[in-house]
């Protein structure tokens, strides 16, 4: 599924810069020129669909929002939306009803964070109903199935195996080797790391800036590469680069308007990068795993070496600390025996049995 939280992150964005909608005498006054829903009579504005007023919902919107981001909604609401709650009346939607949608979607193996961002969908067209039929925002509250917390101990690279990817990268400065250091050293989403620029990188004072961002998305017609700004705001962000990384791309012809990872004025997508990263492992017969797993070692590997927990969200570009803690804040099983250990030792009892 494509990046629903951003889209939804930009719809909120366009809607806040409609001018309000004025109700007078029975009609609605939009900026828009489209069709408005709201000007019918109230008869039918009492009876309308969910599907139908959630298609005038994303027409009026549309000339406000990017393309992938319209076509990225209307996706959702065609093929997880409509199907289950299309056919009901707007005004009848209530807590009730979207508790239903969880459970239904969830029971179909949609994941937690899918169906999150479908009830948002949802609920951003059940307040624009509100508004424009001058009623109050109804409050729509549901409970989510609690999420499995991701074991990431099987996708931290060995250290074997971090030394020989980084040695060989270094020594081997093209353009995947330089994409896979950006991952490991600095812990750059792989959208992050295609989307990056020459102009982006500063080797005099050396540091690297993020803000944009390549992946994939579905349109009407299939889907399209799009560059676009980071996964959320937190994600522009500057970081320091490394001596010897620094160093590597010095090496590399590159003018201003290249992009790193392609070599050229137009980007590689993701999927091409990672296509080449499995290449890479295995003519290093490193085991196979994902180059996101880059970025879960970089944060494993700082928190492991003392890091304070704000500085590598900040580095990762989450959104909060504890986003980075309860995932990363992992510990092996000798770290865990010796803290049990020293904490036996602290008792003046049970002190002398442990020699």
């Amino acid at each position: 599924m494509n990046d629903v939280v951003g889209a939804m992150r930009d719809l909120i964005e366009a809607q806040s810069r409609y001018i309000a909608v004025m109700q007078a005498g029975g009609s609605v006054i939009s900026e828009n020129p489209g069709k408005v829903y709201c000007e019918e009579k109230e008869s039918e504005k009492e009876s309308v669909t969910f599907a139908v007023y959630s298609d005038d919902f994303l027409e009026r919107h549309k000339s406000c929002v990017r393309r992938t981001t319209y076509d990225t909604y209307r996706w959702n609401l065609n093929k997880k939306i409509n199907p289950e709650i299309g056919g009901m009346e707007v005004r009848k939607i209530d807590s009730a009803v979207v508790q239903d949608y969880v459970n239904d979607m969830t029971a179909r193996g949609m994941s937690v964070h899918s169906v999150r961002d479908n009830v948002g969908i949802i609920k951003l067209v059940i307040k624009d109903y509100a508004k424009a039929s001058n009623n109050p925002v109804p409050v729509i509250d549901v409970k989510y199935p609690r999420a499995k917390k991701q074991d990431l101990s099987n996708r931290i690279l060995k250290s074997q195996d971090y030394d020989l990817l980084y040695r060989h990268c270094v020594e081997n400065p093209d353009r995947v080797g330089i994409a896979v250091l950006l991952g490991m050293v600095l812990g750059m989403r792989i959208g992050e790391v295609c989307g990056l620029m020459m102009q982006d990188v500063d080797l005099k004072e050396k540091r690297v800036k993020i803000s944009r961002s390549v992946k994939r998305v579905r349109t009407q017609s299939g889907s399209e590469l799009e560059i676009s700004d980071p996964k959320t705001a937190s994600s522009v962000r500057v970081l320091p680069l490394p001596d010897e990384i620094a160093s590597v791309i010095e090496r590399i012809d590159l003018s201003e308007s290249d992009y790193i990872a392609s070599g050229r004025s137009s980007p590689t997508e993701p999927r091409t990068l990672r296509q080449a990263y499995g290449r890479l492992l295995k003519r290093l017969g490193i085991e196979a795993h994902t180059f996101h797993d880059l970025r879960h070692t970089f944060a494993s590997r700082a928190i492991a070496s003392g890091a304070d927990p704000r500085s590598v969200a900040d580095l990762m570009g989450h959104t909060t600390v504890e986003m980075t803690l309860n995932t990363y804040t992992h510990t092996d099983e000798e770290k865990r025996r010796k803290v049990v250990q020293n904490a036996l030792c602290q008792n003046p009892t049970t002190s002398g049995l442990t020699g």
